[in-house]
This record gives C-alpha cells, sequence and structure tokens, in this order.
C-alpha cells in the first residue's frame, strides 16, 4: 500500500491521463497518481459542471422566529417544499 501524498499550495501546470494513472507536472517534478482528491480550478480540464451552489451571510438584528431564542441553529428547508431539486439549508450563530 502506498501511503497518500499531500501537496499544498502548489501549482499543477499539467496533467495527462496515462493509462490508469495521472501525471502532474508540479514544480519541475512529476508525480503520478491514481486518484487526486483537490480544488476543481486545479485541473479544470478534468473537471464537469454538474451543480452550482449559492452562498449568503445575513446579519440579522433578532433570532430566527420560533427557535426559543436559541444561540444557534440550523434550519433546514425540505426540496419537496420548496419546489426544489435538494433541500437548503441555514445555519443561525448568536455572538453573546
Amino acid at each position: 500500500m502506498v501511503a497518500p501524498t499531500c501537496s499544498t499550495n502548489q501549482n499543477a501546470r499539467q496533467s495527462l491521463k496515462m493509462g490508469k494513472q495521472l501525471v502532474l507536472h508540479q514544480n519541475e517534478k512529476l508525480q503520478n497518481a491514481k486518484k487526486v482528491v483537490c480544488d476543481p480550478s486545479y485541473l479544470p480540464d478534468k473537471v464537469k459542471a454538474v451543480r452550482k451552489v449559492a452562498r449568503a451571510i445575513c446579519i440579522m438584528s433578532h433570532p430566527i422566529p420560533h427557535t426559543n431564542d436559541a444561540h444557534s441553529t440550523q434550519v433546514i428547508l425540505p426540496q419537496k417544499q420548496l419546489g426544489r431539486k435538494s433541500d437548503m439549508y441555514s445555519i443561525s450563530l448568536q455572538e453573546d
């Protein structure tokens, strides 16, 4: 068994698929890997966008209603009630 390798803050200039191996040209070195887990921006030619994620931050002057003034809450909005393909999640954190 080969131990996993972690390469943080490294630029992969080029990637080539050779058989079942993925070869990365990284900082003048060749790195071989069967699997690569990374942010999609590192290998744009190897990814396909299938969904989008929207994120937002709301600064509220009051707690979320019907939560008994809890300091932190998670609200899950089911897809069927929203008429969407996936659930929506919301979290509320309160500073004391």
